[in-house]
């Protein structure tokens, strides 16, 4: 089993792999993969081996592309993930809590709903219960209920992790621009109140797109920074983000930072941390 995260890895030395996957192409690491999505695509296509089948969330039809015609030449079967979130009854509240999806693999149809809160999990755990299913075809059977249950009690830390609750706290790795893409429709979906939003990023990432993606979404924006070398200073973020300044405040401590963001939300208040990983 193989997960092509960026770049090539070749796992045959080690074992013949049963199934790979490829997840949802982005434009990330560009310093490496390259600076569009069929650069990216062509590169996380190395994972594609022969005859082993291959899973893929992707759904830029450039990348789809560059991954299909690696797969055929390399006479790979290719399952694509489709699907989405189905309509469920409940209040408003409930269904901001929950993403119920509906996903079909051949004669397979799974019911789920993620553990991991935003709408783009369903995605991520069906690319998941895909490779599954090509395990339970080729390898050994599998009980589709753990499938399931796997999916349902997943926990992920740094990844819309709700860490307090007066305020609401979050932590969120919208290290890139497809994360803050997410991020931001998971703001739209789930917060209703204006948070407050303590914001850090190394300075080789895609500082401005972040930016205009979840400053608007803030009532006030405290930038900060970690002690390490790639991290952007709060004063090269703002450079960024002048359209903001208004509700912008520097403080290059993160202790000060966290602080001062709890007394500005109130406890009934929303905070959100984002930003690179570190």
């Amino acid at each position: 089993f193989e997960v092509g995260m960026g770049g090539r890895f070749d796992a045959t030395n080690i074992v013949t792999p049963l199934v790979s996957v490829i997840t949802n192409i982005a434009l990330d690491h560009q310093e490496y993969l390259g600076d569009t999505l069929g650069k990216i695509a062509f590169e996380k296509a190395g994972i594609i081996k022969p005859g082993v089948p291959i899973v893929t969330g992707a759904e830029s039809r450039t990348a789809l592309k560059v991954i299909r015609k690696r797969a055929k030449e390399e006479g790979a079967f290719l399952m694509t993930v489709r699907g989405g979130r189905t309509k469920a009854a409940g209040t408003e509240a409930e269904l901001c809590r929950d993403y119920p999806f509906e996903y079909q693999f051949g004669f397979d149809t799974f019911r789920f709903t993620p553990g991991l809160p935003g709408a783009h999990q369903g995605q991520n755990a069906a690319v998941a219960l895909g490779a599954l299913s090509v395990l339970h075809r080729i390898w050994r059977p599998l009980d589709k209920g753990k499938m399931v249950e796997g999916i349902e009690n997943a926990r992920w830390e740094g990844r819309l992790e709700l860490v307090s609750e007066r305020p609401r706290f979050y932590l969120d790795g919208a290290h890139n621009a497809a994360g803050a893409e997410v991020l931001q429709a998971f703001i739209r979906d789930e917060l209703r109140a204006k948070m407050v939003l303590i914001f850090a990023m190394m300075k080789d990432k895609a500082i401005g797109r972040a930016a205009r993606l979840l400053f608007p979404e803030a009532r006030k924006i405290i930038l900060t920074s970690i002690p390490y070398a790639r991290a952007a200073k709060p004063e090269e973020i703002l450079a960024l983000a002048r359209p903001f300044a208004r509700k912008i405040v520097i403080e290059s401590s993160l202790k000060r930072a966290l602080a001062l963001a709890r007394r500005e939300a109130g406890p009934r208040g929303v905070v959100l941390a984002a930003g690179s990983l570190y």
